[in-house]
């Protein structure tokens, strides 16, 4: 097994005197360290070394003032040397790797924390014109006009349960839209502005006007509380801060579709709409033990579905949100809601 030697006697000319110095070079990483007789050492950098002649004996030169050279009159020099030149460029390489991590680190903080809290700000000050029109192009996204139920009976049912809660819901700058998708999905949603979108399939799961009421309070109090402006402006980062600032915001409806089932609202935020569409149907004289009994069986029944078809079952610590709301229901005798009309109305 042959060894590398990285020590090698050689002569030294320090630029200064003409005088030649026997001298001990030492490859290393980044270069060639030479100690002098004197035990003084002189450091040439691997970037500042030219071979100025490979034959034997070997010359080297640093570059820069004042010229120095060394002369080397042993075999295997180059290759070890090249040796070394390698081991620094795999230096140079790890050097490489290790900013590459630091930078790959910063982009994930700047999603992770910066964008978020840019997102919050900017969240809070878009003009409401400005979220009803982007939630107008995303409820015609996912549930085209010719594609809704024209049903009078399901649709007037839907907007007197919204009048309702509306009215129940105080100080907003919202005007509230409800569509209907005809669509088996046991499914609703919010977009920004105030647009909500029910599925049919979620229609048909109610066994009260009451049980519907509480998922569309849901849906209010994200759309009140703009989580739903939050959450895009965290899943779609920069491209969708620069187009709710420019104002133009008609090519992020593609986007929202393609991101639909990875936007999902912090846990907090889901809570956080519990609670309040809970105190909302309260203040409306609805029964507050429906919200319990639909988001039991949405949960349950939607369990198995592919991620966009999921509802409840979707959301973080969903046992946890439901014992949360059932610990505030006080249930009592509710109001009639919608007395005398079959139900479900399709």
């Amino acid at each position: 097994m042959s060894v590398t030697r990285l020590q090698y006697p050689a002569g030294f000319f320090d630029g200064v005197s003409a005088q030649r110095q026997q001298v001990e070079v030492t490859i290393a990483a980044a270069g060639l360290l030479i100690t002098k007789p004197d035990a003084s050492t002189v450091w040439w950098p691997s970037e500042e070394i030219e071979v100025t002649d490979r034959g034997q004996p070997v010359r080297l030169c640093r570059k820069g003032r004042p010229p120095q050279e060394l002369i080397i009159n042993e075999a295997g020099f180059l290759e070890a040397a090249r040796l070394g030149r390698e081991s620094g460029e795999s230096s140079l390489a790890a050097k490489i790797v290790a900013l590459l991590a630091i930078l790959v680190a910063l982009v994930w903080s700047l999603y992770q924390f910066v964008l978020p809290a840019i997102g919050e700000r900017i969240a809070a000050s878009v003009p409401v014109e400005l979220e009803e029109r982007f939630g107008r192009a995303v409820a015609d996204r996912f549930a085209p006009p010719d594609s809704r139920i024209e049903d009078p009976r399901a649709q007037e049912a839907v907007e007197e349960i919204g009048r309702l809660l509306r009215a129940e819901l105080g100080r907003t700058r919202y005007q509230f839209r409800f569509y209907i998708a005809d669509d088996p999905m046991v499914n609703a949603f919010a977009a920004p502005g105030g647009h909500v979108v029910i599925f049919r399939g979620l229609i048909k799961m109610t066994r009260s006007p009451h049980e519907l009421a509480a998922v569309m309070a849901h849906e209010m109090q994200h759309v009140r509380m703009r989580h739903v402006t939050r959450a895009l402006l965290r899943t779609l980062g920069i491209r969708a801060l620069m187009s709710f600032i420019a104002g133009d915001t008609s090519g992020l409806v593609f986007d929202v579709a393609a991101l639909a089932g990875d936007m999902h609202f912090r846990r907090n935020d889901e809570e956080h709409a519990d609670r309040e569409a809970m105190r909302l149907i309260q203040r409306a004289g609805f029964d507050d033990r429906a919200m319990v009994k639909i988001y039991r069986r949405m949960a349950r029944e939607t369990a198995d579905a592919p991620g966009p078809l999921q509802y409840l079952s979707t959301h973080p610590e969903m046992e946890s949100r439901v014992e949360t709301i059932e610990k505030m229901a006080r249930g009592g005798a509710p109001r009639a809601l919608l007395p005398g009309r079959k139900w479900p109305p399709l």
